[in-house]
């Protein structure tokens, strides 16, 4: 069967991807491994203000809205921030299937519970080969996560690091649901998060060191209000790609998104906001059929950032007490954090507030 684009992995970039392109007209394939809907864990929080100007009603999967966070030093310290905005909380397995439903809707072919076998690069056109079929396109969007087989098929995967991410969805909160709790200094590169939902609460702890990573979310769960002593809970693991600032996310008629192609924030985790950007971008390039300005056009509405980011996480790691007494709990630039969270504001803005600030006594 032949296609003119064929996209691996019905996650927020894939479905995306497979959206736009249907929407432009094309022959779209969608192929995804699991069964739909599936479970994915998934702290959930996203621009409320974002999720507003995709172009389909992505409410049906939003189950909480914050206006605040809660931050904590080692379980110690508290101080509050008022958002300014909202972050929406979203139950992944509702709002990527939304995705796939409106892609589905728009013209793009299903086929899930597919195994991949290989594919092969021509100069005309991609061969993808399951278990079962063989299927032909002109395009392929690779949106099949942290370890992408079609990256490393495609001779795109370069060698990566990751985070660790432990996650826990239980089924009620222990504090106010329009309340994130983040808590620094628990772990290096990292933090601890609980956030309210109006059907539970997903609870977890992340970064650079997985041996501490058991303890400390031990730790965690016994300051929230819950018992791990007395309660048997399922944790969930996954891996967190760190960026590779300027990576090459294109080759031939091949593109990467989201997650396989290390779109996510080496400081916060979030990578759904850039799984939907990067699904949109990579339908635009394949559309207007410039698929060699994809990975420029990535690096300039998204990653660029993301070395900022890695400024201050290396800081934090160095400096955590210093960066949360000065940097969390100063007012103006905690009000500037929030901004970033909510997507209405950049790491590099942060920075250079930072600098005028510094130099503006000289």
């Amino acid at each position: 069967m032949k296609f003119d684009a064929i996209v691996v992995g019905a996650g927020p970039a894939g479905a995306t991807a497979a959206y736009f392109l249907a929407k432009a007209g094309l022959n779209v394939l969608s192929l995804e491994k699991k069964k739909l809907p599936r479970f994915k864990p998934c702290g959930g929080g996203i621009s409320h203000k974002f999720l507003r100007s995709l172009p389909f009603d992505a409410s049906p999967a939003i189950t909480g809205l914050v206006s605040r966070i809660k931050y904590f030093y080692k379980i110690t310290d508290p101080f509050k921030v008022e958002l300014g905005a909202q972050l929406a909380m979203l139950n992944r397995q509702k709002f990527d299937f939304l995705i796939v439903e409106e892609a589905v809707r728009s013209g793009a072919k299903l086929c899930d519970g597919i195994k991949l076998a290989g594919i092969d690069v021509k100069e005309n056109g991609i061969a993808v080969t399951t278990e079962t079929e063989k299927f032909e396109a002109k395009y392929l969007v690779g949106a099949d996560g942290v370890f992408s087989q079609i990256a490393i098929w495609a001779g795109l995967r370069a060698s990566r690091k990751f985070d660790l991410a432990l996650e826990i969805e239980l089924a009620e909160p222990k504090h106010a649901l329009d309340t994130v709790y983040l808590g620094f200094g628990q772990v290096r590169e990292g933090y601890a998060w609980s956030f309210p939902k109006f059907d539970g609460c997903s609870v977890g702890i992340g970064g650079s060191h997985g041996k501490e990573l058991t303890v400390e979310l031990d730790k965690w769960l016994v300051f929230l209000g819950y018992k791990p002593s007395e309660q048997k809970f399922k944790i969930s693991g996954h891996p967190l790609p760190l960026p590779i600032i300027g990576a090459k996310l294109q080759k031939g008629r091949v593109l990467l998104a989201g997650d396989a192609a290390g779109l996510v924030n080496p400081l916060t985790g979030e990578g759904i906001r850039f799984a939907l950007q990067s699904g949109k971008l990579a339908a635009e390039a394949i559309v207007s059929n410039n698929i060699d300005g994809y990975s420029r056009e990535i690096y300039e509405k998204i990653s660029s950032d993301f070395k900022y980011a890695y400024y201050l996480r290396a800081l934090f790691a160095v400096l955590p007490g210093f960066c949360y007494r000065y940097g969390v709990k100063n007012h103006a630039a905690s009000q500037f954090l929030a901004k970033v969270f909510c997507g209405d504001a950049s790491f590099k803005d942060f920075f250079r507030r930072a600098v005028r600030k510094i130099l503006l006594p000289l």
